[in-house]
C-alpha cells in the first residue's frame, strides 16, 4: 500500500521513467532470487497437495485435515504478498544496491514468525510459550478411509510412498498442479518485468510532451551554421526557444525531446530544425542543444554534446526531475544558476486543465470557449487594445473617454500561444505608442536633437512650462483673514549646479531614422505588429504591403526569423508570461546605434540598449483592454457627488470661469492655478474642484469631481501653488478645514 501511495498520479505506482541496463539486469536477478528464497508458498502448496485425498493425522490420532488446509491458505497469502511487494519494490527501484536491500528486508518480514517461534522455543517469551513450542507434534499422511489399497507395480508403490512421505515429487495429478503453480509464480514475475521494460521503452511512465520556459539568458554573439555551411554571428535570446517539446527517439539510452513549432505545437516543416533536449552521457547531465548553433567558431572546441544549457549531474530518466535544481547556460562562458521551468502538458483529469476544459483520451486538454492554452490556463485575450494616450477629455460631455484613433486589434494568428495585435494605416511617428509624455512634434523654426517630450499647445508653448511660472493673480485664492506672509530666510544656502543633457534623451530611432535601413521610406505607410517572442512582447514596424502569413508563417520562430530587428522593433515589454500585453510595462530602446556613440567608450546596455519606460510609474502598464461595444465601460469612474452636498466647514464656494484662464491647448484644456497660503495647520486643509456646466453651457445633473487635494504635510512651505488642467466649462471650488475652527486658527 505504501508503494502504491507513493506513486505518481499520471504514470502508475511510482515506476521510474526508465532505468539503465545494469539496473534492469539487477531487477531480473532480484526477481529470480526472490522466488527461490520465498518458502511460504512451497510449504503451503505441499500441505494442500498432501491433504488432497488423504487423511492428515496429528500424532497418528486426531484428524486435522481442515486446520492444515486453512493454515496453508494463510501461508499462501503471506507468500503472495511477499512476491507482490517484491515486484513493486523492484519496479520502482533505480539503484542496484537498493534492489537487494529491499529483497533482504522483505525476506526478514516474511520470516518474522519463524524468528518469533525460535525465540519462544528458547524461553524469551516465558515458561508457557517455552513448553508449548518444545512439545513434539507429528503430522502423518494416511490414505483416505474410503479408498482401498490395490495391488500395484513396484513403481506405483514407490509413488504412494513419496506421497505419504509429504513430498510433492510424485507424479500424481495433484502434485503436477502444485509444481506448475510454483514455477508459474516465477514466470509471472519475470514476464511482468519484461512488460515493464517494454512499457518504459515506449514512454508509458513518463511525460511525452513538455512545456519548457527558459530564463531570459542572452548570448549576443552566438555562432550559427547556415545552410551553405558558412558561420554567422547572431543574437541568441534563449527564451525564443520556449514552448512545446515532444519526445522522439533516444540518445545515449535516454529519451530525446524535439522542439515543436510556435503556431500549433506540431512538428516544424523542412525550413526549420527544432532544438533538442537530450541526455549527455559524457557529462552525466541533461542538455539543451541545437545542431546548427555552435559554441565555438567552426566547431573546433565544441562543448560536450554541443550543450547550450545543462542540468546538474543526474542519472534520472525523468527530465521533469531536473527542475529541482539550477541549470547552467552558455553565453560565451558558463553562466551558473540559470533557471528553466519544465512542466508536463499531458493531462489525466480536469484539474490538469485548470477546470477550464476537459481531458481527452489523447491526454490533451480541450478548453471551454472562455479559455485557451495548452492547459487552458489563459482567459480569451482582449480583442481590442488602447494605449494610455487613448484617454482624452470629451468637451461635449465633460468627461474623459477612451478613444483609440487607430484601432489595435487581435488577429487570428498566434505565435508562442499568444495572439498577434496589429495597428493599421499609420504614417509618421506612432505617437500613441511612444512615451506617455511625447504627444507630438513641437512647433520650432529649427530642428532639435532633443525629443519633443511634452504636449504642446496651439501656440507651440509647452504646457508644463506654465507650472514653473507665477500663477495669474486674478485666480489666486487666499483664505479669509490671512495676510500675506513672506517666506522665512533660509538657514542654509542652496548650491546651484549646471546640468548637462542626458544622452539617453536622444531618440536614435524616430529622430534619426536614417540610422535604420529603409525606415524613412517605410514610415510613410506602415503598420505596427505586437507579437510575443517567448518572454516579451515586441512592437515592430512592418510595411503595409507585407502580409501576416508571410511574416508569421507556419514555421515562424523568433530566433530563426530574427523577430528582434534593431531597425524595426521600437518598443519592448517587460518579461511577461500573460496571454496579452494588457497591463505590462513597455519601454522605448535608446542608445542602440553604436555608430553615433563615442567609439572610445564601450556601452554595455545589452541588445536592447537603454530601456526608457513609456510610463513614469512602474506597474501601470501601457496597453489596456478596450471594450468597443460599451462606451460607458471605457470611461474612468469619476466620483459623482450630488450638488446638494454641503461643505463640512461651511466655507462659501467660489466659481472659477474658464474664460479667465489662458487659452486652450491642443489637449482641449485650460491651465488653472490654485495658490494657497496656509495657517499653522496645513494638514487640516483640503479642496475639491467640481464641473457644474459643460462647454455647451448645459448644467450637469450631477457635478463631476475633476481634481482634489487632501491635506498637506505640516513640514511644507506656508504657501503652495498647483496647476490644474480643466476643459472648457464652469467649475465649483470648495475648500475645507477638517478641524472646523477656521482658516486662521492658531491652535
Amino acid at each position: 500500500m505504501s508503494s502504491v501511495s507513493n506513486g505518481m498520479k499520471r504514470y502508475g505506482s511510482g515506476v521510474p521513467a526508465g532505468v539503465s541496463n545494469m539496473v534492469r539486469t539487477a531487477q531480473f536477478i532480484g526477481a529470480f532470487v526472490g522466488v527461490l528464497m520465498e518458502d511460504e508458498i512451497p510449504q503451503g502448496l505441499q500441505l494442500i497437495a498432501n491433504g488432497a485425498g488423504h487423511a492428515l493425522l496429528l500424532n497418528g490420532q486426531r484428524d486435522v485435515h481442515r486446520r492444515v488446509i486453512l493454515s496453508s491458505m494463510f501461508r499462501l497469502l503471506v507468500g503472495y504478498l511477499f512476491l507482490s511487494s517484491l515486484f513493486l519494490a523492484i519496479a520502482q527501484s533505480t539503484d542496484v544496491i537498493q534492489i537487494f536491500y529491499d529483497l533482504l528486508a522483505l525476506e526478514f518480514v516474511e520470516n518474522i514468525d519463524d524468528i518469533s517461534y525460535a525465540l519462544a522455543k528458547r524461553g524469551f517469551f516465558g515458561r508457557s510459550m517455552l513448553i508449548a513450542t518444545n512439545e513434539s507434534y507429528n503430522l502423518e499422511v494416511q490414505p483416505s478411509p474410503h479408498r482401498e489399497m490395490r495391488r500395484a507395480s513396484t513403481a506405483s508403490i514407490n509413488e504412494r510412498r513419496l506421497t505419504f512421505s509429504g513430498l510433492i515429487a510424485s507424479n500424481n495429478r495433484v502434485n503436477h498442479i502444485v509444481r506448475s503453480v510454483y514455477f508459474l509464480n516465477a514466470t509471472i514475475l519475470l514476464v511482468g518485468l519484461s512488460i515493464l521494460t517494454v512499457s518504459q521503452k515506449n514512454g508509458l511512465y513518463r511525460c511525452n510532451a513538455i512545456n519548457v520556459l527558459f530564463d531570459e539568458e542572452i548570448w549576443e554573439h552566438a555562432y550559427v551554421r547556415l545552410p551553405d555551411d558558412s558561420i554567422e554571428e547572431r543574437l541568441l535570446i534563449y527564451s525564443y526557444f520556449n514552448g512545446i517539446y515532444q519526445e522522439e527517439g533516444y540518445h545515449d539510452g535516454y529519451p530525446r525531446y524535439i522542439e515543436q513549432n510556435k503556431n500549433d505545437g506540431t512538428k516544424f516543416g523542412s525550413s526549420v530544425r527544432g532544438a533538442e533536449i537530450i541526455y549527455c552521457d559524457e557529462i552525466g547531465s541533461w542538455v539543451f542543444m541545437h545542431p546548427e548553433i555552435l559554441t565555438s567558431p567552426y566547431g573546433e572546441e565544441e562543448n560536450e554534446c554541443g550543450w547550450l544549457w545543462r542540468s546538474h549531474e543526474t542519472k534520472d530518466y525523468d527530465l521533469l526531475s531536473t527542475t529541482d535544481g539550477a541549470w547552467e547556460a552558455w553565453t560565451g562562458e558558463v553562466k551558473p544558476l540559470a533557471f528553466v521551468s519544465i512542466s508536463c502538458t499531458e493531462c489525466s483529469e480536469r484539474s490538469d486543465c485548470n477546470y477550464h476544459g476537459h481531458c481527452g483520451e489523447d491526454k490533451k486538454c480541450t478548453c471551454y470557449e472562455s479559455h485557451f492554452g495548452d492547459s487552458c490556463e489563459f482567459e480569451l485575450p482582449c480583442q481590442s487594445l488602447a494605449t494610455e494616450k487613448a484617454l482624452a477629455m470629451d468637451p461635449d460631455k465633460g468627461t474623459y473617454q477612451w478613444n483609440q484613433e487607430n484601432p489595435i486589434r487581435a488577429t487570428k494568428h498566434r505565435v508562442y500561444n499568444r495572439p498577434l495585435y496589429v495597428q493599421e494605416g499609420l504614417s509618421g511617428e506612432p505617437f500613441d505608442m511612444r512615451m506617455h509624455k511625447i504627444m507630438g512634434k513641437a512647433t520650432s523654426s529649427s530642428p532639435s536633437s532633443q525629443p519633443s517630450s511634452f504636449p504642446s499647445n496651439l501656440n507651440g508653448d509647452n504646457i508644463l512650462d506654465h507650472y514653473n511660472e507665477p500663477p495669474p493673480a486674478n485666480i489666486a485664492y487666499q483664505p479669509h483673514g490671512i495676510s500675506p506672509i513672506a517666506a522665512p530666510d533660509p538657514v542654509h544656502s542652496q548650491n546651484e549646479y549646471s546640468t548637462a543633457p542626458d544622452f539617453a534623451d536622444w531618440d536614435d530611432f524616430f529622430e534619426s531614422p536614417s540610422l535604420h535601413d529603409g525606415l524613412e521610406e517605410m514610415m510613410e505607410d506602415y503598420r505596427v505588429v505586437i507579437s510575443y517572442s517567448g518572454s516579451r512582447f515586441y512592437g515592430t514596424i512592418v510595411g503595409s504591403n507585407a502580409t501576416l502569413n508571410d511574416i508569421f508563417h507556419r514555421d515562424y520562430h523568433a530566433f530563426w526569423s530574427e523577430s528582434f530587428d534593431v531597425d524595426r522593433t521600437f518598443i519592448i515589454s517587460d518579461t511577461a508570461f500573460t496571454s496579452s500585453p494588457v497591463g505590462i510595462d513597455f519601454f522605448e530602446m535608446r542608445r542602440r546605434s553604436n555608430s553615433m556613440l563615442n567609439p572610445n567608450v564601450h556601452f554595455s546596455y545589452g541588445p536592447f540598449g537603454a530601456l526608457i519606460p513609456l510610463m513614469n510609474y512602474e506597474g501601470t502598464g501601457f496597453f489596456h483592454c478596450l471594450d468597443e461595444t460599451s462606451q460607458p465601460s471605457s470611461s474612468p469612474s469619476f466620483s459623482r457627488i450630488p450638488s446638494s452636498t454641503p461643505s463640512s466647514s461651511g466655507v462659501p464656494t467660489s466659481i472659477i470661469p474658464t474664460s479667465s484662464l489662458p487659452s486652450a491647448s491642443s489637449t482641449g484644456c485650460f491651465v488653472a492655478y490654485v495658490n494657497i497660503q496656509y495657517d499653522e495647520n496645513p494638514c487640516e486643509i483640503s479642496w475639491n474642484i467640481f464641473q457644474t456646466i459643460n462647454s455647451k453651457g448645459e448644467r450637469l445633473e450631477e457635478k463631476v469631481l475633476v481634481e482634489r487635494s487632501e491635506g498637506y504635510s505640516s513640514g511644507m512651505p506656508l504657501s503652495h501653488s498647483r496647476g490644474v488642467c480643466l476643459p472648457e466649462g464652469t467649475y465649483e471650488f470648495i475648500i475645507e478645514d477638517s478641524a472646523a475652527n477656521g482658516f486662521s486658527a492658531s491652535d
